[in-house]
């Protein structure tokens, strides 16, 4: 509960987010579920108290949703996070989403021969805008209704590969 405490009383972040809107109902605090199953990862974090993203709790997300290949990690757009937040609570779950791709350092994108006129643009995972997610308990179609009902940014149905593609860019929808 200490580093609880201190991570509230360290540095926050004021709020620039355009997720208000949809997460207004979530009280004067918001948190989101993850975990990254191929590193054997989970996450359960508040990020936002009374108004401000938390910046330890920023910094933890963006590690989180770092390139496990490369071993990089960069800044993620905290709209994504809104988003993943808001779609917990449209969703009616407590599952920690599971980040399938997140972060993609750029190398990677050119040696697998994908461009950025490709639908979506592969660069928005090298640019910190873009997350690849899935839930067990809930399907495809649910987890991109919820995201679509942000009306926040791109979102993709993938159930080839089992995930729904959600980027804060701008707002499309779209399968596989």
């Amino acid at each position: 509960m200490q580093s609880c405490a201190a991570v509230l009383l360290a540095g926050v972040l004021p709020n620039k987010s355009f997720a208000a809107g949809y997460l207004r109902g979530s009280g004067e605090i918001r948190k989101v579920r993850l975990q990254r199953p191929e590193a054997g990862e989970k996450l359960d974090m508040i990020y936002w108290v009374e108004g401000k993203y938390i910046r330890e709790a920023l910094s933890e997300f963006n590690y989180f949703c770092r390139d496990l290949v490369a071993n990089t990690v960069h800044v993620m757009d905290t709209r994504l996070i809104d988003i993943l937040a808001a779609s917990q609570i449209l969703l009616d779950t407590n599952e920690p989403f599971s980040i399938q791709r997140g972060f993609v350092y750029d190398y990677r994108l050119m040696r697998d021969g994908l461009r950025p006129e490709k639908k979506p643009n592969p660069f928005y995972h090298s640019n910190g805008t873009a997350l690849d997610v899935s839930l067990t308990n809930q399907s495809i179609k649910q987890i991109s209704r919820a995201a679509i009902r942000c009306r926040s940014g791109g979102v993709g149905r993938y159930p080839q590969h089992n995930y729904v593609h959600i980027d804060c860019n701008e707002v499309r929808d779209w399968d596989e």
